[in-house]
C-alpha cells in the first residue's frame, strides 16, 4: 500500500505541477523514505499527500468527505454542487464555479486521495462518474476534518442526519442543532414547522421521506443553496419554494418508472440564481413553468417539454446561454417551422453535448417536421444525438451530410459533427434514406430502430471519401483516412419490417497513393439485428466482430454472410428464426458456425421452432464456454460422434423448454473439469441422465427441474465438493428425490430449491439431514398443510422461501422455529392460508425474523 500510494503521489506531484527536483527533495526528506510498512506509516504517507494539496480550498473539499459513511459512492456532479453550496469554491472572472470544482476533483484523483468508478444510467442513457474512497483515505478525511459528522445526538456540527424510520419525527432541537448547514432527512414524516428552525441551512436533502407535502416553511431557509428531494411521496413543490433566491441546485429523483413527473411550481422563474435543475421524467405532458428562459444562470436542464402559449415555447431555450451537458426537447410538433426551431439557438450552445429531439407519436404533416429539424442544427461539439418519432420523409441537410463537405474546396461550408460518439434514430417511420455516417471519425454507437419505410442501406450510408474534407490522420495531416466507420463499436438495426438489403462497399483502393484497400467497420465489435424479417443480404467483412445478436428474422442468408468470415466472434445469439432447421454443413437451411470455431465462447439458440438437431461437429468449438439451448421443441438429440468427448472448455450448459429432447449423451460431459453450471429445465419428455458427475468436479450449480418423465438421476453426486446450488423436482417417482437428497447428506450444498406436485402432502424426510444449507426454497407442494418439526434441524438456515403451497397453513411448532437462530429472511408467496395464519396463530413463531415478505411486499408484524 505504501509503495503504491507513494508511486501515485509522486506521479501526481511531477506530472500535474511539474515541480523541480529541488522542490521535491524536502518532501522526501521530511520522512517519506523512512516509513515502515505498517498501517501507521500508510496514514503518515497519506497525510503527507494531503499536506501538499495546492490550496486550502482543495483541502476543505477533501475534508468534506468525513460527513459521509465509509464505502460511500457519490455522483461527481452532486459532489461538486455540494462543495459549491458549502462555499468551498471561490468564483473567478474566467472560470465557472463548476469548472473550479471539476479541477479540485481531478486534483484529488491524481493525488490518490479519491477513486472514480463509472456506471451506466439506463434512464438517462449516459455514463455517470462517481467518487469513492479507500478506507485508509476516509480515516484520514475524518482525522483532518474540523467538524464531526453528527448523528442525532452529536452537537457542535455543521452536518445533521435525522432518521425516524417512517414515523413522524419527534426531535427536541436546541440552538446547536439548528445551526447546522447541512441536513439529511431520511425516511420519516416531516412536521410542518420543523424546517423553519434550521435557519442557517445551505443544504437540505430529503431522502425517501414519507411526507406527501413539502412544508411551506421551506421559504424561511433564505441561505439554502442545494435542495434534493429523492424517492419521496411528494408530487408537487409548493410555490413558497420560489422565494429561495439563493438556491443554486434543485435535485428531484423519482421512484418507479418516472412516467408521471412531479409538478414544478409556477414561479420557477424567480429562482434567479438557479444553476442546476437535475430532474428527469418521461412524462411529455408535464407542463413546464412559464418563463424558464429567465433562469439565465441555468446550466443543467435535462428536458424541456415544449408547450403552447407565451412563456412555454421553444424560444425559452434561446435565452439559456449557459446550458451544459444533456438536454432532451419534446413535443416538437408544437414548434412552427424552421424559424420557430431556430429560436432555441442550439448552434450557439457549445457546452450542450448530448441532445434528444422528440415529437409526439400522432400523425401530422411531414413538411413541418423536416423544417423543424433543419432549424435544430446543433453545435459541432455534440457528442450524443437522439431523434424519435420524426415524421419527415428525409433528414435535413445538416444530418444527411454531417461528415461531408458541401464544397470540397471550402471546409468552412461543411456541417461536421466530428465529435459525435453516439447516434440513435428511433421511429422515424417515413424516412427512406439514412444519413451518410461512414466518415464520422468519433462515432462509436449507432442505432437505427423503427425506420419502417427504409428498404435499403446502400453506398450513401458510408459516404464518399472524395467529398470529405475533415478526416485526417493524426500522424500525417496529408493522409486521408481509408476507413469507413473507423471508430464504430456497436451497431443496432432493429424493427425495420421493409428493409430488404444491407449492402457493403466494394474493396476499392484507398485513393491516397498508398497501397491497400479501404476498410469498413474496422472497429465493430457488437452487431445486433432484430425484427428485420425481409432482410435478404448483409455485408460479410467484419474484421474484429465479437458479438452477434440475431432475432426474429425470416431469411437465413444475411446471417450466413455475416458469420462466413467471423473468425473473431466470441458470442453468438440466435433467437426466433422460424426457418432455421439445423446448424451443420449438409443442411440447406444452415447457419455455418465453423468459421468461428477457434473463437466462439458463447452460443445461445432460442425459440427456433424447426431446429431439429445441433451439429455433430459441436465438439470442434474448442473455445466454447457457454451453450444455451432454449425453447426449441423439435430438437431430438445432441449428437457427439463416436470417440469424441464433447466440448473441452465448457463451463455452462443450459437446456430449457426443449420438449423433444429425451436425453443428453454421456460423452458430452466426459472429463469436463471446467463445467461449473448445468441446467435441464422444463423438458417434458426428458427421460434419462446417463452422466457421471464425477467427470465434472468443478460443478457449482445443478438445476434439474420440471422434467416429469425423468427416470434416472445423475451419478456421482456425493463426491462433488464444489456443489453449492441445487434445484430439483418434481420427479415422477418420489424415490428419485429421496435418492438424490440422500446422496447429498454430507455435501457442500448451501442453496436448495425443491419443487413438488400439487398432490404432494409431505416434504422428503431426507431434507432434514442437509444441515449446512443457508437458503431453502419450497415450491408447489400443493397438499402440504403443516411444515414438519424436523425443519428446525436446519440450524444454518438464513433464508426461507415458501412458494405456491396452496394448502399450507402452519409453520413448524414454536420450539422448532426458535431453533432456526440464524434465520433472517422469510418470504411467503402464493400461499393464501399461511398468509392469513401469519396475522393470527403463526405470528409469534416468526416475530424474531428481521425481514418478512408476503407476496413480495415487506410486512411489519405490528401492522398485521
Amino acid at each position: 500500500m505504501s509503495r503504491s500510494t507513494s508511486g501515485c503521489m509522486c506521479n501526481w506531484r511531477f506530472t500535474t505541477y511539474q515541480e523541480t527536483k529541488e522542490e521535491w527533495l524536502p518532501i522526501i526528506e521530511s520522512g517519506l523514505l523512512h516509513l515502515s510498512q505498517s498501517e501507521n506509516s500508510v496514514m503518515q504517507l497519506l497525510r503527507l499527500s494531503f499536506d501538499h494539496l495546492p490550496t486550502a480550498s482543495v483541502k476543505k473539499c477533501f475534508a468534506y468527505f468525513s460527513n459521509f459513511e465509509k464505502d460511500f459512492v457519490l455522483d461527481k456532479q452532486l459532489l461538486i454542487q455540494l462543495w459549491m453550496a458549502e462555499g468551498f469554491l471561490q468564483a473567478s472572472d474566467d472560470e465557472e464555479l463548476e469548472d473550479i470544482g471539476n479541477s479540485h476533483y481531478h486534483i484529488l484523483l491524481e493525488s490518490s486521495l479519491l477513486e472514480e468508478v463509472i456506471d451506466y444510467d439506463n434512464c438517462l442513457d449516459v455514463d455517470v462518474r462517481f467518487g469513492k474512497m479507500h478506507d485508509f483515505v476516509f480515516d484520514l478525511a475524518r482525522s483532518v476534518s474540523r467538524s464531526d459528522s453528527a448523528r442525532e445526538d452529536h452537537y457542535q456540527s455543521r452536518y445533521l442526519v435525522l432518521n425516524s424510520s417512517g414515523v413522524e419525527a419527534e426531535v427536541n432541537l436546541n440552538d446547536k442543532f439548528t445551526s447546522v448547514s447541512t441536513l439529511d432527512w431520511l425516511e420519516s414524516v416531516m412536521p410542518g414547522d420543523i424546517l423553519a428552525k434550521f435557519r442557517y441551512l445551505r443544504i437540505l436533502r430529503l431522502l425517501s421521506v414519507t411526507s406527501e407535502v413539502l412544508p411551506s416553511s421551506i421559504s424561511k431557509l433564505i441561505h439554502l443553496r442545494l435542495l434534493e428531494i429523492s424517492y419521496s411521496r411528494i408530487r408537487a413543490l409548493p410555490e413558497s419554494i420560489c422565494k429561495l433566491y439563493n438556491l443554486q441546485t434543485l435535485i428531484i429523483l423519482e421512484s418507479g418508472d418516472q412516467r408521471i413527473g412531479m409538478e414544478l411550481p409556477k414561479g420557477m422563474r424567480n429562482l434567479i440564481n438557479l444553476r442546476h435543475l437535475s430532474f428527469f421524467t418521461f412524462d411529455s405532458e408535464l407542463q413546464m413553468p412559464k418563463g424558464m428562459g429567465q433562469l439565465t444562470s441555468l446550466q443543467t436542464l435535462q428536458f424541456f417539454n415544449v408547450g403552447k402559449g407565451k412563456g412555454r415555447t421553444i424560444g425559452e431555450l434561446g435565452c439559456l446561454k449557459n446550458l451544459r451537458g444533456r438536454l432532451q426537447i419534446r413535443n416538437l410538433e408544437l414548434v412552427n417551422g424552421k424559424e420557430g426551431a431556430q429560436q432555441a439557438d442550439l448552434l450557439k450552445k457549445p457546452y450542450v453535448d448530448d441532445l434528444g429531439f422528440q415529437w409526439g407519436s400522432g400523425n401530422r404533416e411531414d413538411d413541418n417536421d423536416e423544417n423543424v429539424l433543419e432549424g435544430l442544427q446543433p453545435h459541432p461539439n455534440l457528442h450524443s444525438l437522439r431523434i424519435r418519432n420524426y415524421n419527415g420523409g428525409r433528414f435535413p441537410q445538416w444530418l444527411m451530410t454531417m461528415a461531408v463537405c458541401k464544397n470540397s474546396m471550402d471546409a468552412s461550408s461543411s456541417t461536421r459533427l466530428n465529435k459525435l460518439v453516439k447516434l440513435r434514430l428511433r421511429y422515424c417511420k417515413m424516412c427512406t434514406e439514412v444519413p451518410a455516417l461512414g466518415l464520422l471519425p468519433s462515432l462509436q454507437f449507432l442505432e437505427l430502430k423503427g425506420l419502417e419505410n427504409l428498404k435499403s442501406i446502400g453506398p450513401s450510408f458510408y459516404g464518399s471519401a472524395d467529398d470529405y474534407c475533415g478526416l485526417r490522420s493524426s500522424r500525417n495531416s496529408g493522409e486521408l483516412s481509408s476507413n469507413l466507420f473507423p471508430a464504430l463499436k456497436t451497431l443496432k438495426l432493429v424493427k425495420m419490417p421493409n428493409l430488404i438489403e444491407w449492402l457493403g462497399v466494394e474493396a476499392t483502393p484507398t485513393g491516397d497513393g498508398n497501397e491497400g484497400l479501404r476498410v469498413f467497420f474496422p472497429s465493430l465489435e457488437d452487431l445486433n439485428i432484430k425484427m428485420c424479417p425481409k432482410l435478404t443480404t448483409a455485408p460479410s467483412n467484419f474484421p474484429i466482430l465479437k458479438k452477434l445478436t440475431i432475432e426474429k428474422m425470416d431469411q437465413l442468408l444475411p446471417v450466413k454472410q455475416i458469420c462466413s468470415n467471423a473468425t473473431t466472434l466470441n458470442d453468438l445469439w440466435i433467437k426466433g428464426m422460424p426457418e432455421l432447421t439445423c446448424v451443420q454443413d449438409d443442411c440447406p437451411n444452415l447457419i455455418d458456425i465453423q468459421g468461428c470455431g477457434t473463437s466462439l465462447k458463447k452460443l445461445d439458440i432460442i425459440n427456433c421452432e424447426k431446429l431439429s438437431e445441433l451439429p455433430e461437429d459441436l465438439h470442434q468449438l474448442q473455445a466454447l464456454e457457454t451453450l444455451n439451448v432454449m425453447q426449441c421443441p423439435n430438437i431430438k438429440s445432441i449428437a457427439i460422434p463416436s470417440g469424441q468427448h464433447g466440448i473441452k472448455f465448457l463451463r455452462e450448459l443450459r437446456i430449457v423448454d426443449c420438449s423433444g429432447l429425451k436425453s443428453l449423451p454421456a460423452e458430452m460431459l466426459h472429463s469436463r473439469t471446467s463445467l461449473s453450471r448445468l441446467a435441464v429445465k422444463r423438458c417434458s419428455n426428458f427421460e434419462s441422465f446417463p452422466i457421471d458427475l464425477q467427470q465434472t468436479p468443478s460443478l457449482v450449480t445443478l438445476l434439474l427441474s420440471f422434467c416429469p418423465k425423468l427416470t434416472t438421476i445423475p451419478k456421482g453426486l456425493n463426491p462433488l465438493s464444489c456443489l453449492r446450488v441445487l434445484s430439483i423436482g418434481p420427479f415422477p417417482d418420489l424415490r428419485l428425490e429421496a435418492e438424490l437428497l440422500s446422496a447429498l447428506a454430507s455435501s457442500s450444498v448451501r442453496a436448495l430449491t425443491i419443487v413438488g406436485w400439487p398432490h404432494s402432502n409431505s416434504l422428503p424426510e431426507q431434507l432434514q439431514y442437509l444441515t449446512a444449507i443457508t437458503l431453502l426454497r419450497i415450491s408447489k407442494f400443493g397438499s402440504v398443510e403443516t411444515l414438519p418439526d424436523w425443519l428446525g434441524n436446519l440450524g444454518s438456515l438464513e433464508r426461507l422461501h415458501l412458494i405456491d403451497c396452496e394448502k399450507l397453513r402452519y409453520l413448524p411448532p414454536m420450539a422448532a422455529m426458535r431453533r432456526l437462530t440464524k434465520l433472517r429472511f422469510l418470504s411467503i408467496a402464493d400461499c393464501p392460508l399461511l398468509q392469513e395464519s401469519c396475522s393470527k396463530s403463526e405470528r409469534l413463531k416468526i416475530s424474531h425474523i428481521p425481514t418478512i415478505l408476503i407476496d413480495d411486499e415487506r410486512v411489519d408484524l405490528t401492522q398485521l
